[in-house]
Order: structure tokens, then C-alpha cells, then sequence
């Protein structure tokens, strides 16, 4: 009867490979949590197939065998039909959880009837499939409570996690040094191309910018003059194209050395075209370059709201 009840389960939850889901801009610990739903389904999965294969008499080298070449077969089939819908996009680190819902399912009853020594071996291997899996999600949870704590600060870099908060173009070098610094033991230091655009954004932070007065960064500028670009967003951004009219744009002239750029919240909130900004919904912050003809290092520190 529960075997029964599992499939239907399975057969209701399907779908959801590839409808629904957590959105781009949803926080990690939502999208990691979503997809720990691979995970379940297949451990799920896992038990009900054991079971048919337990109640046919099958050996267990056959239950084993069998049941990981038949979840590698669903799991690679789902992301297949994924890479051909536009919303969803093909995922070997969902092929792993797969076959990790499997192997903890399978892992656990072998520890039940196993000797000792074997089952102790089966229990390890099991608390290091599921430490791998839900390692992200608590990541994830860990550093979002950092950074509504340091709120509102939004980036010093202090600690090496904060990376994860920010999105890299290609070709872009992103990470932290000690020296020059304006605030707290390290800044960071971004190596742009020279790709038309070139930069880093902030893509995970505290949404609701309300109550404050303005946006504020800081940039060390080793070299020339260089212009600097920068942007800011709001969620109803990204369901409008993306339109350049559609956000807020501004540019700087960063001269040799320091460089604090201010923008009052009251630029951010009219300069859309057509409405104007939804400042408890922020979703994306970013800076760039455009055509450079080398490679240039900038350094950037103390971004926060005022």
C-alpha cells in the first residue's frame, strides 16, 4: 500500500522538473533548496524500486545494479527534455543528486542488515552523501544571515564567502586582496577584459533599499583615467527585457587612486523611464568598463547603502 502511495506521489511531483521552480533572482538558500527536490524524488524513487526488486527475490548485486542504472537513465532523460525548454537548462550537479537520492536510500537499509564493520563503512559513506548535498543549502543560509547582518553594508570583503554574492563576466578576475583597502582587513580586486562590456555585479543582498538616503562605493583606480559604469535594478527589470531605460544608469570618470561615488537613492528612484524604481525590490547591482584596449585592475570596497 505505501509503495502504491509513493508513486503516486512521484507521478503528482514529476512535472516539476520542468515547470515552476525558484527564479534567477530568488535567494540561494530558495534555489538550493528547491533543488534538493532531486534529491528526495530519487531517494523516493530509490525506495519504491528496492522494494519491487525485494519483493521479486532479486539478489542484492541485482537490487543495487538495477536500480542506479535505472535512476541514471530517468535522471539524464530529465535533463535532456530540460535543455530543449527555454525556463530550465541542463544540469550535471542534478544527475549527481539523482543518483545521490539512491545511494543514501540504498545506503541506509545496506547498514541495516549488514555486520558491524560493514555497516559502520555504509553508515560513513551515507553521512558523506548527505553532508555533500545539503553542504549548499546551509552555505547558503550562512551567508545570507552575514549579510542581513552587516546590513546596511553590502559588500567589504571581509570574508572570502561574499564572493558567492556576485557574478563575474567572462574572462573576469574577482577576488580579495589586503592592500589598498579603505575599510575593515581586505578589498576586491577585479580584473577586467577587453570585452565590450566588462564587470562584476551584485546579484544577492538585502532586497528592501527603503528608509535610505543613498548608494555608496569605493574604487582604487592604480592606473590612468578610466570611465567607470554602474547600474542598479529592480525585480520588475527582469520580466521587461531588460530595457537600458528600464533601469538606473550612471557613469564616472575614475581618476588615480581613491575614488567614493555617492548615488542618492532619489537618482536610483527616477532614473527609469516610464515609472520609477521599486526601491523595496532592488534585485541587481553592478559595475563595468566598456572597449578597453588592455586589461585593467580596479579595486573595490566599502559598497553600502547610506
Amino acid at each position: 500500500m505505501w509503495r502504491r502511495w509513493f508513486v503516486v506521489i512521484l507521478l503528482l511531483v514529476f512535472p516539476f522538473f520542468f515547470i515552476g521552480g525558484a527564479d534567477y533572482y530568488d535567494p540561494r538558500s530558495v534555489k538550493e533548496f528547491w533543488n534538493l527536490g532531486h534529491l528526495f524524488f530519487f531517494a523516493m524513487f530509490a525506495l519504491v524500486l528496492d522494494s519491487y526488486w525485494w519483493a521479486q527475490n532479486r539478489s542484492i548485486f541485482f537490487r543495487i545494479l538495477f536500480t542506479f542504472f535505472i535512476l541514471l537513465f530517468v535522471g539524464v532523460g530529465i535533463e535532456l527534455i530540460q535543455l530543449n525548454i527555454t525556463s530550465r537548462s541542463c544540469s550535471l550537479s542534478d544527475v549527481v543528486r539523482d543518483l545521490s537520492g539512491g545511494a543514501i536510500v540504498l545506503f541506509w537499509k545496506a547498514s541495516r542488515r549488514q555486520p558491524p564493520l560493514q555497516a559502520i563503512l555504509s553508515g560513513f559513506l551515507l553521512i558523506i552523501i548527505v553532508s555533500y548535498n545539503f553542504a549548499p543549502l546551509l552555505l547558503a543560509l550562512t551567508d545570507e544571515y552575514r549579510s542581513y547582518k552587516a546590513f546596511p553594508l553590502l559588500a567589504g570583503f571581509e570574508c572570502e564567502a561574499e564572493f558567492r554574492r556576485w557574478t563575474s563576466g567572462p574572462g573576469v578576475g574577482f577576488h580579495r586582496v589586503s592592500a589598498p583597502r579603505l575599510q575593515g582587513g581586505y578589498s576586491g580586486q577585479i580584473t577586467l577584459t577587453t570585452d565590450k562590456y566588462s564587470g562584476v555585479s551584485l546579484d544577492h543582498f538585502p532586497r528592501d533599499w527603503s528608509g535610505k538616503r543613498g548608494l555608496a562605493f569605493s574604487v582604487f583606480n592604480p592606473g590612468r583615467q578610466i570611465v567607470l559604469h554602474y547600474r542598479v535594478h529592480d525585480s520588475q527589470h527582469n520580466v521587461t527585457e531588460q530595457r537600458f531605460t528600464d533601469r538606473y544608469n550612471g557613469k564616472t570618470v575614475l581618476e588615480h587612486g581613491w575614488n567614493e561615488i555617492i548615488i542618492p537613492m532619489a537618482d536610483i528612484i527616477n532614473g527609469l523611464k516610464g515609472r520609477k524604481m521599486d526601491i523595496t525590490k532592488i534585485s541587481g547591482f553592478g559595475i563595468f568598463v566598456m572597449n578597453q584596449n588592455e586589461r585593467r585592475i580596479l579595486f573595490l570596497d566599502n559598497v553600502r547603502l547610506l
